[in-house]
Formats: C-alpha cells, structure tokens, sequence
C-alpha cells in the first residue's frame, strides 16, 4: 500500500470513501473501506459483497467495466483498499446532476458503452448479471467513456439459458428492479433484469 499515494477524496458511499490517487505512475481511483478489517469479517454480508466484487473486477476486463490494478489492507487500523482506473467525469448521476441538458451524441455514446458492458457479461461463460444498474454505479472517463462498476451484488448462472435465478434475498435499487425480481420479495435474477434496469435508466 506504501506504493499508492493518496489525493483528494471524490465521493462516499454507504461502506467506503473514495479518492483520486497514484500508482506506479497511474492516475488512479482509491476505494477505501469504512470499517477496519476486523469489524468487516464480524459482518458476514459485507464480507461477501467485498469478495464478491473483488472476484468480479478479477475477471472481468472489457474496455467498458472498470478496470481493477489491486487490493491492499492499507496502514493500521488495517482497511481495504481497492485501486481501480481514475474516471475522471465520475458518475453519470453526478453529470446528470450538474449539466442542465447534454447532446443527444453524449447520451448516446454513454448508452451504448453500457451496452456493451451489459452484452460482455451476458455473453460469458458463466453468464453474468449485474443486478444494480443505474446512473451512480456508471463511472466517466475524461472522454466521457463508460465503465460500469460496483460488482458487490453481481451473480453467476452456468445454465445461460436465461431463465430466472433465484436469490434468497433481494439486491438492487428499488427504482431500477425489474417486477419479476420484486415478486414475493425473493430476487429472481436473469439477463432481462439487467435490461429493465438499463431501460428505467434510459427514461
């Protein structure tokens, strides 16, 4: 972690605090968790959102899903870091917060971008569904290039047949979760879920 320096902070999130950084020469995004390790390993859900996004952004590399370099339980109080690549527009919730209108020829770039994402983890073996698309977990590069981000809620089917997946509990953000995953409070999770919330975001 001495290798990584530590800029200003960008944004906050319910677990962690993020901020612009340096590694090996890299402009770099730093996710620092809230809690200590110790603290994190006493909360089992929390656990398994981390490992779960660590596995993810490990296996995933596509130019439109965000790009991770590592992880580090940082100086004591130990804490985890995950450094990622620096998107330097950060969200598109932020853009759509700041910028009164934007050209059609941004908002269609950016919305094909996510396709993209969507259709690389739709296409792998095991099938990947995101499970929380929506504006904050879609990061802008200087560009204004897409990466999709924020894996902690993300499954895997083997069966790729598109038929729903249950979960035992439900995942997302309630603005953007597709009916059928909302039924009987139980998650059933395929590929159309991650385009319903795709479409929610579109309107």
């Amino acid at each position: 972690f001495s290798e990584v320096l530590i800029g200003p902070r960008l944004g906050e999130g319910g677990f962690c605090t993020v901020y612009a950084g340096k590694y090996s020469g890299w402009e770099v995004a730093v996710k620092q968790m809230k809690v200590t390790v110790d603290e994190q390993l006493r909360d089992p859900e929390m656990t398994t959102t981390f490992i779960r996004e660590i596995g993810f952004l490990t296996k995933l590399v596509h130019p439109n899903v965000v790009r991770l370099y590592g992880v580090s339980q940082g100086e004591k109080p130990a804490r985890w870091h995950i450094v990622t690549e620096l998107c330097e527009n950060g969200t598109l919730a932020r853009l759509l917060d700041r910028a009164a209108t934007l050209a059609w020829s941004t908002l269609h770039m950016v919305a094909m971008d996510v396709v993209r994402a969507m259709a690389y983890l739709h296409t792998r073996a095991p099938v990947v569904f995101h499970c929380d698309i929506k504006p904050s977990n879609i990061l802008l590069d200087r560009s204004l290039r897409a990466r999709l981000s924020d894996f902690g809620l993300s499954r895997e089917d083997e069966a790729a047949d598109d038929k729903a997946q249950p979960s035992q509990s439900l995942v997302g953000t309630v603005r953007y979760i597709a009916p059928e995953v909302m039924s009987n409070g139980v998650g059933s999770y395929s590929r159309k879920a991650d385009v319903f919330s795709f479409g929610v975001m579109l309107w």
